[in-house]
């Protein structure tokens, strides 16, 4: 008996040994993912030296939420090496600040081979660049030469990636660009210069590269506040999601908007591509009820007026073409609008009016009326806006301006009375009666406030009061007739009386088809 159990024991070991190599053997089938990168892919117990980003720890995230391990459950793989090495660059040069020497840079064959030690690759992750950015000499890019010189940015990128496909001929090689990051790490557009070489170098060895200064992620929200370089949580999921779809995950903290007064200009920056759709929708908490709404459309900035006063909500919603979608609501309200007065002043040719109130937007419209009191009629000024040229004739008038919101709807209106002294835009603006300095009797003159290519004509005529009381049938004793100047605006003519007594000068202007435009009267006592 004590034979026969000996014999179970062992065939049952035999048997667990079996069974377990052969799940062993499943688990393997996976595939290898290596990752080479800087401190940016530690995490503790996971990579060389036990070297880590303090906050790539359990203490403030798992492993899982790293954008490395992220991408290799999403893909069912497993983890070969994390080769990543904390202040390590791509290149290296003499006087490295980092300590390191030429072994330790992500392009050394040192570390390319140490991907290698947990199973060949079939997928190589590698995310560098961020420390050689403002470090490491940019240099020129010269296809396929200097294979093994780390000395530049361009040399260093294109010697790792010619090796990595050189020890890992079948290994699918992704290639992650830095992102931009707060200003105190450098300007933005050194970030450009490393990023655009190093998708150089992918584009002409065929390797795959994923743009991460396209992937939506925030220099604040995004990054660890103890250095805003190193991204957190939502960091690394917008670099995996980004890997995986091609677009930026949509994230926003709020709409952004302007509100004149109703007139809001909004834009909601969500992030996505040009695939993603946004939607912007106005609802009026007063008629409780959505009164405006954009469609999907592919802009994600709108212009909308609201028409009337109140409280009102704005929503907009933004959507991936893989149906992720996020949306924002907030609030906002638009203070009554009124007209409060009619203002003018006057011009050498027009009269100019202006609406003047509270709550004006640049949407709100303008509907101009005059009433001429004399012809009993109504005249509508063509002018939609808050200000109008007039060139009224001389005579009494009413003014009406109404105030209309964007769907030329009524607000409010005022109504002025106005006196026009002259005609517009033509008028006599001077006339003058006097001692003829150069002899006897007086000299006369009439001007116009424009007299447009010496085309308008002018006259002067003289009345003597006594005949026209007297019923003499020619009371007119003096005219000049029309008469055009060679320049200027001025007519200037002299007159000597027979008698002694009361005269009326009457001066006019017309314009040049002849028509009368204007005329003054001016009455005198004149002596011989």
């Amino acid at each position: 008996m004590k034979k026969i159990t000996t014999f179970l024991i062992f065939s049952s070991f035999i048997l667990s040994i079996f069974s377990f190599s052969n799940v062993q053997a499943i688990e393997d089938d996976r595939s290898i993912v290596s990752v080479m990168g800087d401190s940016l892919s530690t995490y503790n117990g996971y990579t060389r030296g036990m070297k880590y980003y303090s906050f790539y720890s359990p203490e403030h995230m798992s492993v899982s939420q790293t954008w490395w391990m992220k991408y290799i459950n999403d893909h069912s793989m497993r983890l070969g090496v994390c080769e990543a090495l904390g202040g390590s660059k791509v290149g290296w040069y003499q006087g490295d600040p980092s300590g390191y020497d030429a072994t330790k840079c992500m392009a050394s064959q040192e570390r390319i081979d140490a991907l290698n030690d947990n199973g060949t690759p079939d997928v190589i992750l590698f995310f560098g660049g961020t420390n050689d950015i403002g470090g490491t000499p940019l240099g020129n890019f010269t296809p396929g030469q200097n294979i093994g010189d780390v000395g530049t940015f361009y040399n260093a990128y294109q010697t790792a990636i010619y090796r990595m496909k050189t020890s890992y001929p079948n290994a699918k090689i992704i290639s992650i660009t830095p992102y931009y990051r707060k200003e105190i790490w450098g300007p933005q557009w050194q970030v450009d210069a490393y990023v655009d070489a190093i998708k150089t170098v992918c584009q002409y060895y065929g390797v795959e590269c994923y743009d991460l200064r396209n992937a939506n992620i925030d220099k604040t929200r995004d990054m660890c506040s103890a250095d805003y370089l190193h991204v957190n949580i939502s960091g690394n999921e917008k670099i995996t999601y980004y890997m995986e779809n091609g677009y930026a995950k949509l994230d926003a903290t709020d709409i952004d908007f302007t509100n004149s007064n109703g007139l809001i200009n909004a834009s909601y920056n969500a992030g996505g591509n040009s695939q993603t759709l946004y939607e912007f929708m106005i609802y009026d908490c007063t008629k409780s009820k959505w009164i405006w709404s954009s469609g999907y459309q592919s802009s994600n900035q709108i212009s909308y007026s609201v028409p009337n006063s109140g409280w009102y909500w704005i929503y907009a919603l933004a959507k991936n073409p893989n149906g992720d979608q996020i949306n924002h609501v907030s609030a906002f309200y638009v203070q009554p609008q009124t007209l409060n007065s009619i203002g003018y002043s006057f011009n050498s040719t027009y009269i100019q009016l202006n609406a003047q109130g509270t709550g004006i937007n640049s949407q709100n419209k303008f509907k101009w009326q005059v009433y001429n009191i004399s012809e009993q009629r109504w005249s509508t000024l063509s002018s939609t806006s808050s200000s109008v040229q007039w060139q009224p004739n001389k005579g009494s008038y009413l003014i009406n301006c109404e105030l209309l919101n964007s769907n030329s709807e009524k607000i409010s209106s005022k109504l002025i009375g106005f006196n026009v002294e002259h005609s517009y835009p033509a008028y006599i603006d001077g006339k003058y009666e006097g001692s003829n300095p150069y002899g006897r009797g007086v000299l006369l003159g009439v001007s116009s406030n424009v007299n447009p290519n010496q085309g308008y004509y002018y006259e002067i005529l003289l009345l003597d009061c006594q005949k026209y009381l007297n019923g003499n049938p020619k009371p007119w004793v003096y005219g000049t007739g029309l008469k055009k100047v060679s320049s200027g605006r001025h007519l200037w003519t002299t007159y000597a009386p027979n008698e002694n007594g009361y005269y009326w000068t009457y001066y006019r202007l017309y314009n040049e088809s002849g028509q009368l435009i204007d005329d003054h009267c001016y009455g005198a006592f004149l002596t011989k």
